[in-house]
Parts: C-alpha cells; structure tokens; sequence
C-alpha cells in the first residue's frame, strides 16, 4: 500500500513498471517479459 498507492492482488513489478491485475493485463505482462528476454513480438 505505501509503495503503490493500493491495494490490489495481484500487483507485478516489471522492469520498474506496475502492473496491478493479472487477467486483463496478460497481453501487457507478456510483453514485458518478451522484453527482458530480447523477443519483442510487437
């Protein structure tokens, strides 16, 4: 709550950017991890 702002489940932190949800931020989430592993599928 301090960190962020809220409260939410579940609240991933990737490559310094919050991301709160999980299942409408999938597509989001997928791309971030294809970013750290150099695949950036567009």
């Amino acid at each position: 709550m301090t960190k962020y702002g809220r409260m939410a489940t579940p609240t991933l932190v990737i490559n310094d950017k919050v991301i709160v949800g999980f299942r409408q931020k999938q597509a989001e989430i997928e791309k971030e991890i294809a970013l750290i592993k150099g695949e950036d599928n567009g």
